[in-house]
């Protein structure tokens, strides 16, 4: 080929020289290409020495330049389409050149287009089983592979139908799935059919009735099915039936919650919730049954009696057998005279005399009415009076006086309101019922007693001996049982938390008072100039106020149960303690705090305590022994003046000033320590009464020659090492 190439171009070289028109040539480098189904694209290379121009023969193919000059460098691109067709193909284009004269023909092979058909790629079967025919239509080999045991290939009657034999299904409430893939021998071409074989329908409910009581709850049901199908509660019972939750669907537990409210009517109620399949006919339904309101009650209720012998009638409402039982203690003064069949809901009780005493002036019995199987009951209350009591039951607050006659006024000795009063109920009692012993607001729903409750202008109730308080009570107000002076008893609420100014001020004859732990504030004088003998600090009040128990001579044992932080100015002043320990945790001592206690002989103060004021326990002339804690700095003035018992005390070191009189007519001491290294600075001469020349001072050996050097302190004769 490269010679005859060779050869040829000589030629015309020599036509161009001699000016003869050189013979036409195409030369091209490959006439013939292959492509694959997919088809593609391919270059033609060639030669050629006129113009020249390319014709497609197949539209299949496409040429992208279709003309050209002569050149030896000649290249046209084409392009060969996908073959979608079942059989190999053969196409071709042409050069042609020298208009014409000359062609050149570009041959094209493409192969077939592979194929694997089926008709369809869904087969639905029944539970009994079948046979599935597949039609195939394919022009290669191919391979079938059945993805479960319960699917056998059967003999075909055609080559091109695969016939599939499909096994009964065991679990016939199941729908069950399988696969059969038939694909080419080289697994290019590959086809998935799905063989779903299908279930019956099964429906299954846990339990077709129910039966709940009056109040209600929960109702479980469970369903196994393998249908859709849906709730439906009747319009008629929505009012009281609600479903709560409900699960998904599968061959398992569906579960449903529907609550019941509570029936509140007194008859029984049925209703009944359908299970209705959603595509078949299917129909189930659960029965509810709800006990009914069940009711006992009473008439009445409460009967408020006199101390008299007597009987009531009580009257019972209720749709069930009824029993009863009288409670407790009053079973010996509350019988039953004539119990009656239920029909006739009446009972008849006999009420004995009741004459009391000065501190039980009423009794309250309680007899209950009830069904236990059903849960109802009802309870009567039967409040009886002593001799000479006079009971009141407020229909409204302040209205007390409405109940009295003023001829009565006088006569009235012992009372018991219940209810709730106002201010003015309480002053009607002061101002009118001046004859009144005993008290009794118990029963009362007040929270606070008012402003001089029982007690005017300084003057309190003369003939008031007992005081039982309102059960609810928090506060007593200023003053009020000021000078109530043979008030003796008081019954303190466990609710009671303070007690303001002078409320026990004057209550000579008030011995003994427990007050309730609750309590967080005593004011001051609060028990000023009482009777009492001896009290104990609840444990959440944290302050002894001033006065509080100021002259309260009678008062000669106080504990202190917890949180006492300070002592006020005069707290105990001439009271008749005998003995005083302070609750470590006290930081503060009052001036005056116990003046004057002339029964004192021994004082405990914790090292907490920080400051003792003025003349704090001055003229407690029984006083034997007290010790200054480390932490006070500075004796006040008049601290133990008077304290005549006092035969030795010591002065702290740290103290650093002692103010004047503050032992001031010690006139016992005899020994006197004072720990200083330094003489405290000396105001005015505390030492005053004291007989300074008997009287030995003992000092650090070191600071002997200081303290007789010292003014004021040189005064004592006897100045010696400790």
């Amino acid at each position: 080929m490269k010679r005859l190439f060779l050869f040829l171009s000589i030629i015309w070289i020599a036509l161009q020289i001699t000016g003869c028109k050189p013979e036409p040539y195409i030369i091209v480098e490959q006439s013939d290409f292959d492509f694959d189904e997919y088809g593609g694209k391919g270059v033609v290379s060639f030669k050629s020495n006129y113009y020249w121009e390319i014709k497609s023969n197949d539209a299949w193919i496409t040429v992208t330049t279709t003309q050209g000059v002569a050149s030896d460098d000649n290249e046209v691109e084409f392009s060969v389409v996908q073959n979608r067709t079942f059989g190999q193909r053969e196409g071709s284009f042409s050069i042609y050149s020298d208009s014409k004269k000359l062609n050149h023909k570009i041959t094209i092979h493409q192969s077939q287009n592979d194929t694997l058909l089926i008709n369809h790629d869904t087969y639905t079967i029944p539970s009994e089983g079948g046979v599935i025919p597949v039609n195939v239509v394919s022009n290669i080999d191919f391979l079938v592979d059945i993805q479960c045991d319960w699917i056998t290939r059967t003999k075909a009657l055609s080559s091109n139908t695969l016939y599939f034999e499909v096994n009964a299904n065991p679990d016939i409430y199941t729908t069950r799935e399988a696969k059969i893939i038939i694909q080419s021998t080289s697994a290019q071409y590959v086809k998935e059919i799905t063989v779903i074989q299908t279930q019956e329908d099964y429906f299954s409910i846990s339990s077709h009735g129910f039966t709940l009581p009056t109040e209600g709850g929960s109702v479980e049901v469970d369903v196994v099915t393998n249908i859709d199908y849906q709730v439906y509660i009747p319009a008629e019972f929505t009012s009281w039936i609600k479903e709560n939750t409900q699960s998904t669907k599968a061959l398992k537990g569906y579960h449903h919650t529907f609550e019941i409210s509570r029936n509140v009517d007194d008859s029984w109620r049925e209703a009944y919730i359908l299970f209705v399949g959603t595509s078949s006919a299917f129909r189930d339904s659960v029965i509810i049954t709800q006990d009914q309101t069940n009711y006992l009650t009473l008439a009445n209720s409460y009967f408020q009696l006199d101390s008299k012998e007597q009987t009531i009638d009580v009257s019972v409402n209720s749709n069930v057998p009824v029993s009863y039982s009288i409670l407790g203690e009053a079973r010996s003064w509350l019988s039953i005279v004539s119990p009656k069949a239920i029909s006739a809901t009446d009972y008849t009780f006999k009420v004995s005399h009741f004459e009391g005493s000065d501190t039980e002036v009423f009794r309250t019995g309680m007899v209950e009415f009830f069904n236990s199987e059903k849960a109802v009951s009802d309870t009567l209350t039967v409040v009886q009076t002593a001799d000479g009591v006079y009971y009141v039951k407020l229909a409204a607050a302040g209205t007390l006086q409405n109940y009295f006659d003023v001829s009565e006024y006088n006569s009235v000795k012992k009372i018991i309101v219940s209810g709730e009063v106002r201010d003015n109920d309480i002053y009607f009692i002061r101002d009118n019922l001046i004859n009144v012993e005993l008290i009794d607001f118990s029963q009362l729903s007040n929270t606070s007693l008012p402003y001089g409750s029982f007690s005017n202008d300084g003057v309190g109730m003369e003939k008031l001996k007992r005081m039982v308080l309102p059960s609810r009570l928090n506060t007593i107000n200023h003053y009020a049982f000021n000078n109530c002076i043979n008030l003796s008893e008081v019954v303190f609420p466990e609710t009671l938390v303070t007690i303001r100014q002078y409320t026990f001020s004057g209550c000579s004859s008030l011995k003994v008072v427990s007050l309730p732990s609750n309590v967080r504030t005593i004011d001051s004088y609060a028990f000023y100039n009482s009777g009492i003998v001896s009290i104990n600090i609840p444990q959440n009040v944290s302050v002894i106020s001033q006065s509080t128990f100021k002259g309260c001579l009678s008062l000669t044992s106080v504990v202190f149960d917890g949180s006492v932080r300070s002592i006020g100015t005069d707290a105990f002043n001439g009271s008749g303690l005998k003995s005083i320990s302070i609750p470590s945790g006290v930081t503060i001592i009052g001036s005056n705090a116990f003046y004057d206690c002339k029964s004192l002989v021994s004082v405990s103060i914790p090292n907490s305590v920080y400051s003792i004021g003025g003349a704090a326990f001055a003229y407690c002339t029984a006083l034997t022994s007290i010790e200054i804690p480390s932490a006070v700095t500075v004796i006040d003035n008049n601290l133990i003046r008077g304290c005549t018992s006092l035969t030795t005390f010591t002065i702290p070191a740290q103290i650093t000033r002692i103010d004047y009189n503050a032992l001031m007519d010690c006139s016992g001491m005899k020994v006197l320590i004072c720990n200083a290294t330094t003489p405290p600075q000396l105001v005015s001469d505390p030492f005053m009464g004291i007989n300074k020349e008997t009287c030995i001072l003992k000092v650090p050996s070191e600071s002997v020659d200081i303290y007789k050097a010292t003014t004021q302190w040189q005064t004592f004769v006897n100045i010696e090492a400790k």
